[in-house]
C-alpha cells in the first residue's frame, strides 16, 4: 500500500499485541474499524508522537503490513489488525514536505518482524543469526 499522496509519511502511532490486541480486534468484529481507531487514536499526542516516531525510526513511505493483515483507513489512520497473530497497530499520515524524513522506511512485512523479533515497537532489531545443526 502506498502513501496516499508524495507529500505524507505514515507515522507509527501504537503497536499491540497479546490481550490488548484481542481487545480491540473483538471491537473490530463487533463494531467495525472506524471505532477500533476511535479508541486507538487516544494513543495519538500529536507533535510527541511524531518526535517519537522519528527518533525511533517509525516512519515509513507506506503502511507496514505483511499477507495476512488487513488494513482499514479512517480520518488519516491506518489500522492493521492481525487476529492470526494477534496484534493490532495504529498509523497516522503525516505531511514530509521535503520528501526526506530521516530514518523513513518502506513498508514491513509485520510476520517476518514478528519472526526476527525486529520491531519498529521496541524489540530488539539485531539480526537473527540461521541455527546451526549437525552437519553432515
Amino acid at each position: 500500500m502506498s502513501r496516499r499522496n508524495g507529500g505524507e509519511v505514515w507515522v507509527g502511532v501504537v503497536f499491540l499485541d497479546g490481550q490488548e490486541a484481542d481487545e480491540v480486534l473483538d471491537l473490530v468484529e463487533r463494531e467495525g474499524p472506524e471505532a477500533a481507531v476511535v479508541e486507538l487514536a487516544g494513543f495519538d499526542y500529536g507533535q510527541e508522537t511524531i518526535d517519537a516516531a522519528l527518533a525511533n525510526g517509525r516512519v515509513y513511505d507506506e503502511v507496514p503490513e505483511g499477507l495476512l493483515d488487513r488494513v482499514s483507513h479512517e480520518a488519516g489512520y491506518a489500522l492493521v489488525t492481525n487476529p492470526s497473530f494477534g496484534h493490532v497497530a495504529l498509523y497516522r499520515t503525516h505531511p514530509d514536505p521535503a520528501g526526506q524524513t530521516p530514518g523513513k522506511r518502506s513498508g514491513l512485512s509485520r510476520p517476518s518482524q514478528g519472526v526476527t523479533g525486529a520491531g519498529e515497537f521496541g524489540r530488539s532489531t539485531g539480526p537473527v543469526e540461521p541455527r546451526r545443526g549437525w552437519g553432515l
